[in-house]
């Protein structure tokens, strides 16, 4: 019997090719980062939002200010349209003295 033929060849051989661990490293690395960059971008997305309905609240808010002081102060002064005018009435004219 020969010695190598006797021998294993799995035995012999690494579980990975060399230089596949750095390849499968910088994989995984590169899926992590878009990963974080992923879950930024969403937080950055929520957060703009947030602001969003914050200044749509803020608006809302100073609208509903400004209609009730313009109740309020159309309560006190009466309303804020001129009267309507009547038409003009004709004069009749001054008797005249001798």
């Amino acid at each position: 019997m020969d010695e190598e033929a006797s021998t294993s060849l799995v035995a012999e051989r690494t579980p990975w090719p060399t230089g596949l661990h750095t390849l499968e490293e910088q994989r995984k690395k590169k899926e992590e980062e878009e990963e974080e960059q992923e879950a930024r971008r969403q937080l950055q997305e929520q957060e703009t939002r947030r602001q969003l309905q914050e200044q749509g609240r803020q608006q809302e808010s100073q609208e509903l200010e400004g209609q009730q002081q313009q109740q309020q102060g159309g309560q006190e002064e009466g309303p804020l349209e001129p009267p309507p005018q009547s038409p003009p009435q004709p004069v009749p004219p001054a008797p005249q003295e001798p």
